[in-house]
Parts: C-alpha cells; sequence; structure tokens
C-alpha cells in the first residue's frame, strides 16, 4: 500500500546517494529512529525504484503489525523534518517542503477546532453571551477581522430581553446558590452578593 504523497514522489529522480544523503544538514536533525527508517525508505526507492514505507518503519521501530506500521509510517512522512530531507534527497527545497507541511497540519487543527466550535454553536442558546463568544470564535478562524476596538454586530435569531436591573437587597440566586445583592453598578447589575446560608 503507498501512502498519498507516494505517486508524485515515485516520478522524480533522486539527486545523491545514501551516503550523500547522510551528510546533509537536514539528516542530521533526525533522531536515531527517524533517520534508520529514512535509510531504509530511500534505500529500498534507489534498490526498486519504488518506496514501501511499511518494510522501512518495521526496519526502524517495533510495531505490533502491518497495520502499526502502515499508521505510524503516513505520520513520519508528514513530519516536516522527514519532508525536509527527502525533498534534500530529490533536489529540492527542503525549507519550502517543511513549511507547507506545517502549513497543512495547521491547516487540519484549524478544521477540526472550526468543526468543534460550530458543532457548539448550534448547541448553545441563541443570543447568548457562549453563543456571541463562539460566533467570534469562528469568525477569527475563518480570518474575518474587524477594525481595531470594533467589536462585530452580532445578530441573534431572537430579540434579546433588557437585562434586569437589581436593587441593593434583592435576592439573587445563580448555580444553585443564593445571595442577597449587597451593591449595584450605575446600569443595576450586581458588582457584589453576600451568600446566604
Amino acid at each position: 500500500m503507498v501512502s498519498a504523497t507516494q505517486p508524485e514522489i515515485e516520478t522524480r529522480k533522486a539527486s545523491m546517494s545514501v551516503y550523500a544523503l547522510a551528510e546533509t544538514p537536514e539528516f542530521g536533525k533526525l533522531s536515531p529512529k527517524m533517520a534508520t527508517f529514512l535509510m531504509c525508505y530511500v534505500q529500498g526507492f534507489i534498490n526498486t525504484g519504488s518506496f514501501d514505507f511499511i518494510d522501512a518503519v518495521q526496519s526502524a521501530y517495533k510495531t505490533k503489525n502491518r497495520e502499526s506500521a502502515r499508521t505510524f509510517g503516513y505520520q513520519l512522512l508528514s513530519n516536516p523534518k522527514i519532508v525536509a530531507t527527502l525533498e534534500r534527497f530529490f533536489g529540492g527545497d527542503s525549507d519550502q517542503a517543511s513549511l507547507k507541511v506545517a502549513m497543512t497540519k495547521e491547516d487540519r487543527k484549524c478544521k477540526r477546532l472550526l468543526k468543534e466550535v460550530e458543532a457548539n454553536l448550534e448547541e448553545a442558546e441563541p443570543g447568548s453571551t457562549a453563543a456571541q463568544k463562539l460566533l467570534m470564535q469562528k469568525q477569527r478562524l475563518l480570518g474575518i477581522t474587524f477594525l481595531p476596538g470594533r467589536r462585530p454586530f452580532i445578530v441573534s435569531a431572537e430579540p434579546s430581553e433588557a437585562p434586569r436591573k437589581f436593587a441593593v437587597g434583592d435576592v439573587v440566586s445563580q448555580k444553585g446558590h443564593t445571595g442577597r445583592v449587597v451593591s449595584v453598578d450605575a446600569s443595576g447589575q450586581p458588582t457584589k452578593v453576600e451568600l446566604i446560608q
């Protein structure tokens, strides 16, 4: 089985030997096991003209079975250090290759976070503080920016009620706790509440 990145690589020609690759700065940044994996991976390509990352993984790492080796191989082949070293092996720009892999990982992370935010936004009560914060997070993830000092205008599905005004001495209850309002701000919102036992 080949990885998603292999068909593109297999049409390219090696620009150096395995020994020359081992002398590159990119190769020097690899851990010993990653270096063993890459040496087996590249030597297999030189010998056969195709890559077998499963055998290379099994040569460098102790895996339970071929399926574990296959899964781990995908992870190794998306590692920016390995991508940069392979790019160097094929005569390309190793810095650009590493940057592309890092950006791809960041894109996947951003997409996962965006899905999570959207799911939570669906569950949030329209017009609530939580919904507004989730919407702002979604906008940041999508790259939507606003003028400095300006907050986005958030339209709620339901008209929001005016906040209730409290007076000193009012009894309030929140999250299972009951208290008496001791002080309020100019808009009538409690600034200090004394718990009632």
